[in-house]
């Protein structure tokens, strides 16, 4: 059976994916220890303060628009790819289409982390907790993620009908 990837790019695909994920993971993870510790507790601001209002309606704003982006402009990039250079299935292309759509994933989950890290540090985040609302799409893309780890058979699924 012919696949779009050979398995050592499937191997480099998998590799680039985890270590995208690393980053905001490891965000994550400082988030809730500086919580945890009581960090910015002493700092305690208005949780009316408008920047972090402001910076949480555009959040919301990006992850409207790059995660439906996210869904179609890996295939419009590859669809591009297959009328440029024929129907030869390039596994380079496919790992760059899927980079892509990771990325667009998890530019709006960063942005909401760092959004809850600046309301962490003023302390907003003790005296309203809706703040925490930021991290919705850190969990989005965590999920998404995971549920898309590539193996052949999801990698045909997604990416295969462009080139058949």
């Amino acid at each position: 059976m012919t696949t779009i990837l050979t398995d050592a790019q499937l191997k480099q695909l998998r590799l680039i994916q985890i270590l995208l994920l690393a980053g905001p993971f490891l965000l994550f993870v400082a988030i809730i220890t500086l919580y945890a510790s009581g960090f910015g507790f002493s700092n305690l601001e208005s949780s009316r303060s408008v920047l972090l209002i402001a910076l949480t309606a555009m959040h919301f704003a990006v992850l409207g628009l790059l995660y439906p982006i996210s869904m179609v402009l890996p295939i419009r990039f590859l669809n591009r790819f297959k009328k440029t250079r024929g129907q030869e299935a390039s596994g380079k292309i496919v790992i760059s289409a899927h980079i892509i759509k990771l990325v667009l994933g998890l530019i709006p989950a960063i942005v909401g982390l760092v959004i809850t890290l600046v309301a962490l540090t003023k302390g907003v985040i003790y005296e309203e907790g809706l703040y925490w609302v930021n991290m919705v799409s850190f969990f989005i893309a965590m999920a998404q993620n995971i549920m898309s780890y590539p193996n052949h058979t999801r990698i045909e699924q997604v990416y295969g009908s462009t080139f058949n």
